[in-house]
């Protein structure tokens, strides 16, 4: 009988928890320049190199969806606003961007626009939560981020370690809000939040 090469089975078993490892390391390095340094442009190429090596890796599709959210999110953030905006997707852009100078009110403004021009309401109703929340006019923020988990369930993933809401953890009903429903599957809870809590920003 021939004999078994050695490491043969270490290296079969071995592989998809070093594969998850690093790209849970990875993942976080991203996610430490993306919502602790607020660094987007480095977010940028941190999130663009994390999902070129793991974006065909199945074990790891959970943190490959959330990249790609946050890889969207710090495109916006950085995307120059539209000198004249017309679509939703500009003045979603636009919104943000009054939102990070400060200028609330306009913001709003703007997302109303972003709506009534077609954006998609999911992005639109969380993006506005945040700006709200940011401004401290935390009953607005609520309903803005009730209507962004009513348009898309998802957003639950993201809200619940989104620093952004860093304030509205503190009141009543807001793990109810985000939380999924207890009936909503037998999976797992969630396995990864989206960095610690920093100081609240914009996002979408």
């Amino acid at each position: 009988m021939p004999k078994r090469k050695a490491g043969s089975t270490s290296s079969s078993t071995t592989t998809v928890p070093s594969t998850f490892a690093a790209a849970e390391k990875a993942y976080s390095s991203a996610m430490q320049l993306f919502s602790v340094k607020r660094d987007f442009a480095a977010a940028i190429k941190a999130f663009e190199s994390f999902l070129e090596q793991f974006s065909d890796d199945d074990t790891v599709l959970e943190l490959v969806d959330r990249a790609r959210s946050h890889l969207a999110a710090c495109r916006l953030k950085t995307s120059p606003p539209a000198a004249n905006p017309s679509t939703g997707a500009e003045w979603l852009t636009q919104a943000v961007v009054l939102s990070n100078e400060g200028r609330t009110d306009e913001a709003i403004e703007a997302y109303e626009k972003a709506l009534a021009s077609g954006a998609e309401e999911a992005k639109v109703y969380y993006a506005r939560a945040a700006t709200l929340a940011a401004a401290e006019r935390n009953d607005e923020a609520m309903e803005s981020l009730r209507l962004a988990l009513a348009a898309d369930p998802e957003n639950r993933n993201f809200a619940l370690g989104d620093p952004d809401f860093e304030r509205l953890r503190e009141l009543a009903g807001f793990v109810e809000l985000v939380e999924p429903p207890q009936s909503a599957g037998t999976g797992p809870e969630e396995a990864y939040q989206d960095g610690p809590e920093t100081e609240p920003n914009q996002g979408v």
